[in-house]
């Protein structure tokens, strides 16, 4: 199994659509050759959507140079982005700070809302 698998098994839309931004490989046969992929993607439509989409999709020329240089250099991209002779801008663009500074905020704001929630639960 890899990442992507293992986000469609858990049913987790949001880390199959981070790694689908991600540039993870899609390759649908190897998902449909696998049983309880397969089961999945026939139970959520939606998956099965954003995969197609993704792998069909024309990516810009910024997009395919930020995957070619982050295949280039592999394994501890966080770190080794940083020491890239480049500016800031370009170095957060190819660690997909993006994406990664969105989530976190996302999970701020979850954070800041789950004692509320917890304190209205036990109020009632």
């Amino acid at each position: 199994f890899n990442a992507l698998m293992l986000a469609i098994l858990n049913e987790n839309l949001k880390n199959i659509k981070l790694l689908v931004q991600c540039g993870c490989s899609i390759n649908i046969e190897e998902l449909y050759s696998t049983p309880c992929v397969a089961k999945q993607l026939a139970k959520y439509p939606e998956i099965e959507r954003i995969l197609w989409n993704e792998r069909t999709r024309a990516k810009n020329l910024k997009e395919l140079c930020r995957l070619r240089i982050r295949s280039a250099l592999g394994q501890r991209l966080w770190k080794k982005t940083s020491l890239l002779p480049l500016p800031i801008r370009i170095k957060d663009f190819i660690a997909l700070k993006e994406l990664f500074v969105s989530c976190e905020e996302q999970q701020q704001v979850t954070l800041t809302r789950l004692p509320r929630t917890n304190i209205q639960a036990i109020q009632s």
